[in-house]
C-alpha cells in the first residue's frame, strides 16, 4: 500500500492514517455484474470470494475441495 504523503480522508467516519484497520472492515465488494478473473480457476474463484465475502473461517483449501466435489465442478 503506498502511504499518503499529505493530507488524510474519513471512510465511514474512519480516518485512513489512524484508523485502517477499522476503515478496511467497513468496506465490501458489490460487483455490479459477475465477476469472473480469466486468470483464476474455478477453485480460486471461490476461495478468493470466500474471502472478499469475509467467511474466512470456512474457506480453506480442503472446504473449497469439498465444495467443487458438491457441485460436481472439475477444473480443467
Amino acid at each position: 500500500m503506498i502511504r499518503p504523503t499529505s493530507g488524510t480522508a474519513l471512510v465511514g467516519g474512519f480516518d485512513i492514517r489512524t484508523d485502517i484497520h477499522k476503515v478496511r472492515e467497513s468496506l465490501g465488494l458489490c460487483p455490479q455484474h459477475n465477476v469472473l478473473f480469466e486468470e483464476l480457476t474455478v477453485r480460486e474463484h471461490i476461495y478468493f470470494f470466500g474471502k472478499v465475502s469475509k467467511i474466512e473461517s470456512c474457506i480453506s483449501v480442503r472446504s473449497v475441495g469439498s465444495i467443487l466435489i458438491f457441485l460436481t465442478v472439475q477444473e480443467i
